[in-house]
């Protein structure tokens, strides 16, 4: 396995907007109603399966996995009803599936140990060069860092309601026109 994949993650994101049997998760302070869903039950072989894929920046898996299934886990809708099991088993699928490290190093694009500037618009054009759906081309996400300014940390490709189809991410990215992405 690659060492990179403790600093950089890739993230799959599930479409919000699309109301077909979704649970909204609301805050109390923005005027909804505060919902709590339970620590995800993620069995053992999945665990290891996502401490390779899906990590968290901060080294606390099992908080940042309750955190992304209460935002976004909870709006996943599998045709039935909303399963923690199948929603982080389609995360582990999906970045199988992309393997977008490889494919951005089949570019030249790679972090290296003290960093590397890159444009958001090469990585996204060598992104959108292997990836395509029905000859549209997909856009991702990117997310860095203030401290340090402009450090790469997530990649997010984002998927359809059910999870079975990738789609353009409409959210803005965080990084601007430059971010630095290191080791």
């Amino acid at each position: 396995m690659d060492d990179h994949r403790h600093r950089t993650q890739v993230s799959p994101e599930w479409d919000e907007t699309d109301q077909r049997g979704s649970i909204r998760v609301s805050s109390s302070n923005d005027g909804g109603s505060s919902e709590s869903y339970p620590i995800p039950i993620i069995p053992k072989d999945l665990q290891t399966k996502l401490k390779i894929s899906w990590t968290s920046a901060t080294g606390d898996n099992e908080m940042f996995w309750k955190y992304e299934w209460s935002k976004h886990g909870t709006c996943y809708y599998d045709g039935k009803k909303h399963r923690q099991f199948t929603y982080f088993n389609t995360a582990y699928n999906f970045w199988n599936e992309f393997n977008l490290f490889n494919t951005l190093k089949a570019e030249g694009i790679v972090p290296v140990k003290g960093g590397t500037q890159y444009t958001t618009e090469a990585v996204t054009k060598a992104i959108k060069k292997h990836y395509t759906k029905d000859t549209a081309t997909l856009t991702p996400r990117f997310m860095c860092s203030n401290s340090p300014p402009n450090e790469l940390y997530e990649v997010i490709m984002c998927l359809d309601h059910d999870g079975m189809d990738a789609i353009n991410c409409t959210m803005p990215s965080s990084c601007g026109n430059l971010f630095l992405w290191k080791l």
